[in-house]
């Protein structure tokens, strides 16, 4: 009994809006094959929206990890996966809290700001889990140097692909307002 009262909520905001959720999961599973350019994908952008399309915070965690695993099972799993996940988790937790209320300031701030944590953390993953860089301060900064090129391109890639969606969402929901519902607009 105690499971379907976990269950029932996530069922139920998944059934609302399916229709939106699904694309967004397959574009997580697909959008990692596809990158040409290193940290160039719609991944945070997609990851910063989800909390505008379903209420729950545990099922918007729990498609973001499934997403990644079936793509890392085919792509190869890796050293630093541990920070990259939790990187993606504690953007999904500040999304729910920061995305309220969504305008252009927000999208765009919040895109910078999630490319940010996710370089700080997973370069630090990098140094601390692999044998690429000394265990030393001078190697934490080399390997934060190493990784710019990588920032650039992702915060790049996340305000392009973050402004879409906000365009998107908002087209949609002019032209049809019952299409679906913005959880936190």
């Amino acid at each position: 009994m105690r499971l379907f009262a976990v269950i029932e909520p996530i069922y139920h905001s998944l059934k609302k809006n399916y229709l939106i959720v699904m694309p967004l999961v397959f574009i997580m599973i697909f959008s990692r094959f596809i990158t040409v350019i290193p940290n160039f994908t719609p991944l945070i952008s997609l990851i910063l929206f989800i909390p505008l399309v379903l209420k729950d915070k545990k099922l918007a965690m729990i498609l973001i990890i499934i997403a990644q695993l079936f793509a890392d099972f085919f792509i190869g799993f890796y050293d630093t996966m541990i920070f990259v996940y939790g990187t993606y988790l504690l953007i999904t937790l500040l999304a729910f809290k920061y995305m309220i209320g969504i305008n252009f300031y927000k999208v765009l701030s919040s895109s910078v700001v999630a490319s940010i944590i996710f370089y700080i953390t997973t370069n630090f993953g990098v140094w601390y889990a692999m044998d690429l860089y000394p265990a030393t301060a001078s190697g934490l900064i080399s390997c934060y140097i190493a990784g710019i090129p990588f920032l650039k391109s992702m915060t790049l890639s996340t305000v392009i692909f973050s402004t879409t969606l906000f365009v998107l969402f908002k087209v949609v929901k002019k032209l049809r307002p019952d299409s679906f519902t913005l959880q936190n607009n």
